[in-house]
């Protein structure tokens, strides 16, 4: 018999989004220093990368799915949308889950093959949706 257990961090800061606020309550600023949305992106670019070399798609990349722990360290979180990639072929539409500000325009089309509409490039969109509201201070509409 197995055992299944969730091994988690704590994430003393809490997601990204919040950890934003309180940076810029400290500053004088709205826009963060160039240099740490440098190091945020890096840091949330490999934990997508770790994913996808894991053989899945999170398919819900955004500010509030990555977590902050006390040394400003940014993890990924919130697989509950993740898909393994080689199960795609098996999915229906209405299996596709996300949070449509941050989501690839291709995932909202209806009549588009599921294996053309869902890949890793989805992630890498929401990544980039995420960098222009990190490095802009918007939020996005």
């Amino acid at each position: 018999m197995g055992y299944l257990f969730i091994r988690s961090e704590l994430c003393e800061r809490g997601n990204l989004n919040d950890y934003l606020v309180e940076l810029e309550k400290q500053s004088e600023t709205e826009l963060l220093n160039e240099d740490l949305v440098w190091r945020i992106l890096l840091e949330m670019a490999f934990a997508i990368k770790q994913c996808h070399d894991s053989g899945y798609v999170h398919l819900d990349i955004k500010p509030s799915n990555f977590f902050v722990k006390q040394d400003g360290t940014v993890k990924l979180g919130d697989f509950g949308s993740a898909l393994d990639i080689s199960t795609v072929p098996a999915l229906k539409d209405d299996d596709v889950e996300g949070d449509s500000i941050y989501m690839a325009p291709e995932l909202l089309l209806s009549g588009v093959n599921l294996t053309e509409k869902i890949s890793t490039k989805a992630d890498i969109f929401s990544l980039g949706a995420s960098l222009l509201e990190l490095s802009s201070g918007m939020n996005l509409p």
